[in-house]
């Protein structure tokens, strides 16, 4: 006879929680030895109870391992709900590869295409550059700039690189370490790969993509969308609609045309796509817009009333500006053609966009690639910097600073005039600065720099003070620095635990402040809650967190151009532990079973407490927080083994229910490459035969055979079959076959 474990039993060991650590996993973070009291444990025990990733055999969750291709490919299919497959080939990619749908689910969605060799390198380990380029293919955000992402290693980022992630620092999708780097070479951890795709999921759904042809948009009125807009067809025409987010026409249009009628974006329009006849923006407002089609030159054609404020260009372009258009100001990095009557403020032609020409001469045109006839000086807001260095050896900074009030409410004049911006050289802002300029009315600067690394921090009465913001100038280039929004004060509230002795971060708190009779909340994160712009005048603070008593802080003052920084202690509830033990095979709760306690150190481990479940099966015990626990669950005529539990205890109440079964094979399926292999059949050959298959993780597992010897044979398309040693197994016994499987060799 044979066994096969059925979805409903599956569905029963899971709802039991299985005793065996490499079952434990599968039934949410809470179980995992390392994930409680973890930077990332919000994010990671939401998504195993999304069933999106699951732990180790061994009861951990092994948050700060890296990952493979394969298994970031598999996170970014599940977590978007990714069913759509493409049809492709790689050498190193086979149909019987248990990462095969994954790969073609990636290739069909469009963010992964493969190296020129026609692999795809499942196996090898995906480092942070790689992975925040699949996010911004995958929701295609704007990775055309440039500019420096503001890290202290920027120069370490990938050419192919540095434009996702300067995209996905600026969407708050992924940040830098403490020490101001970004570490693009570093393997991206299994924690980190959770938070920076659990951060993408709300900037997927806040957009919309147009990728069939037609008309988008209400023929009368205006429709608001609040996150970014895609347009990924060409035959497109999008009419009355704000845009709250960017607006991105990919290259997907190709020799196409896109339409936009009375439409306004507040982010940032970037062109990718279009051919001769093109891009036509009519009646439109646009902020800033950004033309860098890899491929042959585009066509753009402004019509009526259309305002832009700012444009740069990337690459070769012909741009059409009708009687009654306005751009304030035009960056060209490769040669333009500018036709029509149009209004154009002000011009920089730098080296690469010699050769352009204007039909109607720009209020002003400077830069390297300005001719000597049609170069002008600089104007308010604006500084050459230190030092004698010609225009054509240096490079260009320019910026906006608005006030953070008026730029959360989309203000229509947000710009801070008068703000001191110091330019100091290095990562850091220390020393004497190289330079400084102001910012005019709209709140822009722009400053004349000899090429190299530079900080900016930016200072304004009553506001406060900010920096660092990093910059790398090229000679002959513009570069666009972050834009900064400034304060005029804010308040940082850090909620803390000192009852061990050592300050601990409380998770999750929320913080309530009150000053002058009004209240505002914030969710504070690993570090605490930043609060900006509140009234001046005499605050508190009130703390609350799960498994805490609330805390209120002492009285503190908020005033204007001032940091204030406000600790909380909070004072941890009782914490306690329980669960129901139960019969795995039929479900009754077991009495008399012994729970021994174990308080682990990371040197050893004592016995703390031994507890006994009553006539319901339960346990329960009162335990100090922030300690590491081992719970070793023990009763005559069940098996004995490696069966433990690990906890890492927060102020919290936990709830560990078991299941105990009279014996226990279990054990994992591995390949070539100790990756774990899934859908394998393992057959346990005894007296009698029983099979079972692993799960997506590789894991498989018997209860309650009868005491014999057992030799396993496992099999899998692609792989050798095997046939193991025989394993005892006694009564009450655990066994944990050693099974690794070898690919069939190539032909």
């Amino acid at each position: 006879m044979s066994y096969r474990p059925t979805r409903t039993l599956t569905a029963f060991l899971l709802s039991l929680c299985l005793f065996i650590s490499s079952f434990g996993v599968a039934f949410g973070a809470e179980n995992a030895s390392d994930v409680k009291g973890h930077w990332a444990e919000k994010q990671i025990t939401r998504w195993v109870a999304q069933n999106w990733i699951q732990g180790y055999e061994d009861g951990s969750f092994k948050p700060d391992h890296s990952i493979t291709r394969a298994e970031f490919m598999a996170l970014v299919n599940r977590s978007f709900d990714l069913k759509t497959t493409a049809s492709a080939s790689f050498k190193d990619v086979k149909s019987a590869d248990w990462s095969y749908n994954d790969v073609m689910k990636a290739v069909g969605a469009g963010y992964i295409e493969g190296y020129e060799d026609q692999t795809i390198r499942p196996k090898n380990k995906i480092n942070r550059e790689e992975a925040v380029v699949m996010i911004s293919r995958l929701l295609k955000l704007d990775s055309s700039a440039s500019a420096s992402a503001g890290f202290k290693d920027d120069a370490q980022i990938s050419s192919w690189s540095q434009g996702a992630v300067k995209a996905a620092v600026a969407k708050h999708i992924v940040d830098g370490y403490a020490d101001h780097s970004f570490q693009p070479k570093k393997e991206i951890t299994r924690a980190e790969a959770v938070v920076m795709l659990d951060r993408a999921l709300p900037a997927a759904d806040s957009q919309v993509v147009y990728n069939q042809e037609g008309t988008y948009g209400p023929e009368t009125g205006l429709a608001t969308q609040a996150g970014n807009v895609v347009i990924d067809a060409p035959g497109i025409k999008l009419q009355n609609t704000v845009i709250e987010g960017d607006l991105l026409l990919t290259s997907s249009i190709k020799e196409g045309d896109a339409y936009l009628s009375n439409v306004t974006v507040k982010g940032t329009t970037t062109i990718n796509g279009g051919g001769s006849n093109s891009v036509h923006i009519a009646n439109s407002v646009l902020n800033k817009v950004i033309i860098d089609k890899k491929n042959g030159i585009v066509r753009i054609v402004l019509e009526g009333t259309t305002k832009v404020q700012e444009v740069t260009v990337q690459s070769k372009t012909l741009l059409e500006t009708a009687a009654g258009t306005v751009i304030n100001h035009l960056t060209a990095n490769d040669v333009i053609e500018v036709k029509g009557q149009g209004t154009l403020d002000s011009v920089t032609l730098n080296d690469a966009a010699k050769g352009s020409t204007f039909e109607k001469q720009p209020g002003k045109v400077d830069g390297g690639g300005a001719s000597a006839s049609t170069a002008a000086g600089g104007g308010g807001g604006s500084s050459r910097g230190s030092g004698s260095s010609s225009y054509s050896q240096r490079g260009t900074v320019s910026g906006y600073v608005y006030d953070y009030t008026l730029s959360q409410t989309n203000a229509a004049n947000k710009g801070i005039a008068g703000v001191t911006v110091s330019v100091y050289s290095g990562a850091a802002v220390t020393g004497t600065a190289v330079t400084s300029v102001t910012t005019d009315g709209n709140g822009q600067f722009s400053v004349s720099l000899v090429p190299g690394t530079y900080s900016l921090s930016y200072k304004a009465n009553g506001y406060v003070v900010a920096g660092r913001v990093n910059i790398t100038v090229a000679a002959g280039q513009t570069v666009q620095a972050d834009t900064v929004e400034l304060a005029h004060n804010t308040l940082f509230v850090r909620a803390r635990d000192n009852t061990s002795g050592t300050q601990q971060r409380v998770f999750g708190a929320m913080v309530t402040v009150t000053v002058n009779g009004q209240t505002f909340t914030e969710e504070s994160n690993v570090d605490g809650a930043m609060l900006f712009d509140l009234p001046e005048g005499t605050g508190v603070a009130r703390v609350t967190a799960e498994g805490y008593e609330d805390a209120v802080s002492a009285p503190f003052e908020i005033r204007s151009g001032e940091n204030t920084t406000v600790t909380v202690f909070m004072v941890p509830k009782a914490t306690t532990i329980s669960g129901v033990v139960y019969d795995y095979a039929t479900g009754v709760k077991q009495s008399g079973v012994t729970v021994a306690v174990y308080q682990m150190s990371s040197t050893s481990e004592k016995l703390i407490t031994t507890l006994i479940t009553d006539d319901n099966g339960s346990y329960s015990a009162a335990l100090k927080p922030w300690m590491h626990y081992r719970l070793q669950f023990t009763k005559p005529g069940y098996a004995m083994g490696d069966t433990p539990i690990y906890v890492n205890i927060r102020p919290s109440a936990y709830t560990y229910d078991r299941a105990m079964a009279h014996t226990v094979i279990y054990g994992n399926v591995t390949g070539s490459s100790s990756s774990s292999l899934a859908g394998v059949r393992v057959t346990a050959v005894g007296q009698a035969t029983y099979s079972t298959e692993t799960d997506s993780y590789g894991n498989y597992a018997f209860f309650n055979l009868s005491a014999d010897s057992y030799v396993f044979t496992a099999s899998k398309d692609g792989y050798l079959s095997i046939m193991t040693s025989a394993y005892e197994l006694k009564e009450e016994g655990t066994v944990r076959p050693t099974i690794r499987l070898t690919p069939v060799p190539a032909n």
